[in-house]
């Protein structure tokens, strides 16, 4: 009677701890395909080929059990500063930055895009969109021309792009002006990502 009571009182505990422990389990990031292992992972839902001159910089499930990953990528030696939050920052030659939004719906997919594309209009000044196909998958891509003063990224281009409930953005931003068209360079980039469940 004693042990049955003990149980019952520790029941609880352990139910909070194996929910606590499986929300902290790193998923496997293979999903349903074999990720080749050059390829970067991004949790269970997709992974990138690497492009060349860019370094994996941060992998980060931010809300993993909520469905939201983000990786970088950067080029260039780092530079130190203080952005305009008076927080410490890191400023490479390029940058790329890989947002995934895993809502469980299609529809909400599709407003999450758009809501990032209004964000991009709003932090710069952007040409034209335009829709590509990399790899199978259609995205649309946004040149953003000119920046704000507070930005040093001046130049580059985002993609935006949905497969099944799952929104995708790419940013790919430049410090200096060059001859390479963020555009194509996005293009690439967008080339190389596999999603799981997708026939290789």
């Amino acid at each position: 009677m004693k042990m049955k009571r003990y149980i019952l009182r520790m029941l609880p505990l352990f139910l909070l701890l194996t929910a606590i422990l499986g929300g902290c389990s790193a998923p496997d990031g293979k999903g349903s395909v074999e990720w080749n292992e050059e390829w970067t992972a991004v949790g269970d839902v997709l992974a990138v080929e690497p492009i060349e001159g860019f370094a994996v910089s941060e992998n980060k499930d931010v809300l993993g059990a909520s469905g939201l990953y983000y990786v970088t990528w950067t080029r260039g030696e780092g530079e130190s500063i203080e952005n305009a939050d008076g927080e410490d920052a890191v400023l490479y030659d390029a940058q790329i930055w890989l947002l995934i939004s895993r809502s469980g719906d299609e529809d909400r997919a599709k407003a999450q895009i758009e809501d990032w594309q209004l964000r991009e209009e709003e932090n710069y000044r952007c040409g034209d969109s335009a829709s590509v196909v990399c790899a199978g998958k259609t995205y649309r891509i946004l040149p953003l021309l000119e920046s704000g003063e507070d930005n040093p990224y001046t130049r580059g281009a985002a993609a935006f792009g949905t497969y099944g409930d799952t929104a995708v953005c790419a940013e790919l931003l430049f410090r200096e002006e060059g001859d390479e068209e963020p555009s194509a360079l996005l293009e690439k980039f967008l080339s190389g990502l596999h999603y799981a469940g997708e026939e290789e």
